[in-house]
């Protein structure tokens, strides 16, 4: 849910009125004093139907003009809120003027915080203090903001004030959400890197409903498997850097074993797995992915292992959830200690002198380390979030600098424990879906240009029955043809965490042999394969079956890999999240991968394109339609749906008629 700076000034109010907020009425301060104070976590709710609501036209702005409020108050009369019906945007100061005075009887401004040009509307924001006489006849004193809005509908005066001496109640969070949807506009991450397009507009294209398309796929596989000893020696590969050695590493049946020797000053070596090793799963209540390590603790002296969001050799000290075992020397204790991205390291207690098995145990609660010696340890990791794709490495670790290490992984074993109802995505009861709208309809379009690189020609391509297809014949490289778009198409807005960007791509998986989707800051060229943020390819399989491998950032090699079994619909999903892409092919099916190269507020390109599993092998593409939605989060209330709207499909007389009826009396108030 979005911060926004009128919920996120509420949010101060609340936090104040238990400290004392009478004293915020001398203070003064700059406006992002007043927005720099977090919301207070609490539970999600939505304006109830028993609020007391009182419909007024009795404030006078002009002769013969009148000023409708609706006003809604909480039931524990902490919190006031009202909106106006549309106004004249000549009259606003007006009718400032006169909620001021007569609303909340001759407020004073504290604070005026001032004038912001947002999408849906220019505002002006002051934090007033008076007087509000509640349904019951009660007068206290209240404190808040009061916004004036310029709309492309007209004008409106909205506000939010809590009552100084009232409980920290949810509803004030409540209510901001409400105003938040209305004045709310996305906050945006530091500028791309300077190559970048990202200031060029998302193309706001006529554009159709797209329905959700059915999926045929079977459920994920759940339980126990093997990563070691390896299935095939293809599964891990030894790694170095930093001077290290790989004869140091040695993989067999037996496992792995790492012997460094004394004097090997510089550098590091171990092992790390080459395919998708660990897809976490929804992470909805219950579910879990518990990876178990078994060393020969004779023959490890020192060990940093664990499990590695990026495709880069030394990712357990940066990007990963990394386990440092030091043994006892000198007189100290052997030690555990968690590594972190941020460098707060944290030490886990141990009584064992080597490492056994140790399990780490993922869920939506976080990380649990545990084994021999080691008490359960709960852990929270930064980076953890549903559908992650992950690796396991292991290295040795000296003691001290050109101390011998060895490291002896005799075993690794992953289990797989869905939840025994999925998470669910949908809205609240009665809350509609988020809109979806045609990128690409199946039909020329000027938005998109063609895309030849690596081998592709323009005659591969053509347009038949509503359908883009590009047939390359062998002997032509990687044979990309396809589609990419004129101007930035895929954006991460504000609140993507939570309601991600999503890019649908369906294809006929019939006769779709392979293809690939490239995300870049810029326009595509034939250098994709490193200009893209996002690269992904789709390939079929023998049986039915088929291959995803997703890489990010621009990195060449290593791919994240993903095999679906037969039954797969064609419909590729993309989701855009701050520091995060995730893929989906239906259900469970989906793969997250971390990632430094996009952010809130960036703006990418897109190219589809027909991609040869080998080179020079034919390869068919057969397009049918590119869609763009946000992802609803779960159980998305009304308040939030208006929030997370593009500002091209926010109306606010459809705000007004859903906020009227949101806080409409209930029977026993009328």
């Amino acid at each position: 849910m979005r911060a926004s700076g009128f919920a996120a000034a509420a949010t101060a109010l609340a936090v104040l009125l238990v400290a004392g907020l009478a004293a915020l009425a001398g203070a003064a301060g700059s406006a992002e004093a007043q927005t720099a104070v977090p919301r207070p976590q609490g539970p999600r709710v939505t304006l109830p139907p028993d609020w007391p609501v009182t419909a007024r036209s009795d404030l006078a702005l002009a002769p013969g003009q009148k000023l409708a409020l609706r006003i809604a108050t909480a039931p524990d009369a902490a919190a006031v809120v009202f909106v106006s019906a549309p106004l004249d945007p000549a009259q606003l100061e007006t009718a400032f003027r006169t909620v001021a005075a007569r609303l909340f009887d001759r407020a004073r401004t504290v604070q005026d915080l001032g004038t912001a040009s947002r999408p849906r509307g220019v505002r002006r924001t002051r934090v007033i203090e008076g007087r509000f006489v509640w349904p019951d006849g009660r007068a206290t004193r209240v404190l808040g903001e009061v916004q004036t809005i310029a709309t492309p509908q007209g004008g409106l005066i909205a506000g939010f004030l809590a009552r100084q001496d009232g409980p920290d109640s949810p509803a004030l969070a409540t209510a901001a959400d409400w105003i938040g949807a209305l004045t709310d506009a996305p906050a945006a991450s530091p500028p791309p890197p300077p190559e970048s397009s990202a200031a060029a507009p998302v193309r706001e294209a006529a554009r159709a409903p797209v329905p959700a398309p059915p999926t045929g796929l079977p459920p994920v596989p759940a339980g126990r498997r093997q990563m070691l000893p390896a299935t095939t020696p293809q599964d891990w590969r030894k790694a170095a850097w930093a001077g290290g050695d790989p004869a140091y590493v040695q993989i067999d049946g037996g496992g792995i074993a790492i012997a460094y020797p004394a004097g090997a000053r510089h550098g590091a070596a171990g092992a790390v797995t080459t395919t998708t090793a660990v897809r976490l799963g929804d992470l909805a209540a219950g579910a879990q992915t518990r990876l178990v390590f078994e060393f020969d603790p004779a023959a490890t002296t020192g060990a940093l292992f664990g499990l590695c969001t990026g495709r880069h050799d030394n990712c357990l000290t940066s990007d990963g959830y990394g386990l440092m075992w030091q043994p006892a020397a000198d007189g100290a204790p052997a030690t555990l200690r968690r590594f972190s991205a941020d460098g707060r390291h944290r030490d886990i207690p141990i009584t064992a002198p080597s490492p056994g098995r140790v399990e780490i145990a993922i869920s939506n609660e976080g990380v649990l380390v545990s084994g021999d010696g080691i008490a359960p340890f709960r852990d929270a990791w930064e980076l953890l979030q549903p559908f992650l794709a992950l690796e396991i490495a292991v290295q040795a670790l000296p003691h001290t600098e050109g101390a011998a290490a060895t490291v002896k992984l005799a075993r690794v074993e992953i289990d797989d424990r869905p939840a025994a109802e999925p998470a669910q995505a949908a809205p609240a009861p009665g809350v509609a879906p988020l809109p979806a709208h045609m990128l690409f309809a199946g039909t020329p379009d000027p938005s998109w240009m063609p895309f030849l690189a690596a081998g592709g020609e323009a005659a591969f391509a053509r347009f038949a029955d509503g359908r883009f297809v590009a047939d390359v014949p062998a002997g032509h490289g990687w044979g990309w043809t396809g589609l990419a778009s004129t101007a930035a198409v895929a954006d991460v807005p504000s609140g993507a965490a939570r309601a991600p960007r999503r890019l649908s791509i369906k294809v006929d998986p019939l006769s779709t042999t392979g293809f690939g989707v490239g995300l870049s800051l810029d326009p595509p060229t034939a250098d994709l394969r490193l200009q893209a943020k996002l690269l992904l390819s789709w390939q079929a399989r023998s049986g039915g079956g088929s291959r995803l491998t997703v890489t990010v950032c621009g990195r060449d090699r290593a791919p994240f890999v993903m095999d679906l079994p037969p039954g797969w619909d064609g419909t590729l999903d993309v989701r855009l999240m701050p520091k995060a892409f995730e893929v989906g092919a239906g259900g469970g099916w989906r793969m997250a991968t971390y990632a430094t190269c996009v952010d809130t507020g960036w703006r990418f390109f897109a190219a589809v394109f027909a991609a040869a599993p080998v080179e020079n092998q034919p390869v068919r593409l057969v397009l049918e339609r590119i869609a763009i939605d946000r992802a609803a989060p779960a159980g998305m209330t009304a308040a939030e749906r208006f929030q997370l709207l593009d500002d091209a499909d926010f109306d606010a007389r459809d705000f007004l008629d859903a906020f009227a009826k949101a806080i409409a009396p209930s029977p026993a108030h009328r």
